[in-house]
């Protein structure tokens, strides 16, 4: 298992353009291999998960639409949280590997106006803009950044032309780690660069959008 890491939180809109990218490493072998990814209650074994995909690739992404409606059939309310765990089933003809273990995530039911930013209680020491996850990605990829004073912050996709193409985050914040998503489904492929400002520092990254 990749990503979100293990222990990872994340805040949820009901939001149908929005989703969460799960990803792995792909299982080594001569012959086709299709995987299942399985989300499930952190007690549970996976027997009658939360949700469940199937693919050929070593990817799936759940819209926050999906996992909102998911958590609210769980009756989890607005602001609540739901601890899960994740893991994926190869299988290769008729056999099935698990992955040896599975990755603790939790959700919480945010207000609209967070969008996707999480807020983890940690506060970091310095500024810092990863690099996201995954990548390359299609559509929609992870940013993290840790924030060591409260500032206002911008994050701002371009493409190497200078062009502005999406404002991610444009708001006051206070210390503390985050978590943003960017879908790129409205523009082509390509490499974008994605930059943080602060009052006091700009950080820049490149990612690339492959479709």
């Amino acid at each position: 298992l990749s990503s979100p890491g293990s222990g990872s939180e994340v805040s949820l809109v009901d939001d149908p353009d929005q989703n969460l990218a799960f990803w792995w490493e792909e299982l080594e072998t001569d012959f086709e291999v299709s995987y299942i990814w399985y989300l499930d209650d952190i007690e549970g074994d996976f027997s009658d998960p939360l949700l469940t995909k199937e693919t050929d690739i070593i990817l799936v992404e759940v819209s926050y639409q999906e996992l909102t409606e998911a958590l609210k059939n769980m009756d989890i309310g607005q602001s609540g949280v739901y601890e899960a765990h994740w893991t994926v089933k190869a299988v290769d003809g008729s056999q099935e590997v698990w992955a040896e273990e599975s990755f603790p995530i939790q959700f919480t039911l945010g207000d609209p106006t967070t969008s996707s930013l999480v807020d983890r209680s940690d506060t970091p020491d310095v500024l810092e803009l990863k690099q996201n996850y995954p990548n390359p990605f299609n559509p929609s990829t992870n940013i993290a950044f840790n924030l060591p004073n409260e500032s206002n912050v911008r994050i701002a996709v371009y493409d190497l032309l200078g062009r502005e193409m999406d404002v991610i985050v444009d708001r006051f914040l206070t210390p503390g780690s985050y978590n943003i998503s960017w879908d790129g489904s409205r523009h082509s492929s390509g490499i974008y660069i994605y930059r943080l400002e602060t009052k006091n520092k700009t950080i820049t990254r490149r990612m690339t959008l492959l479709k």
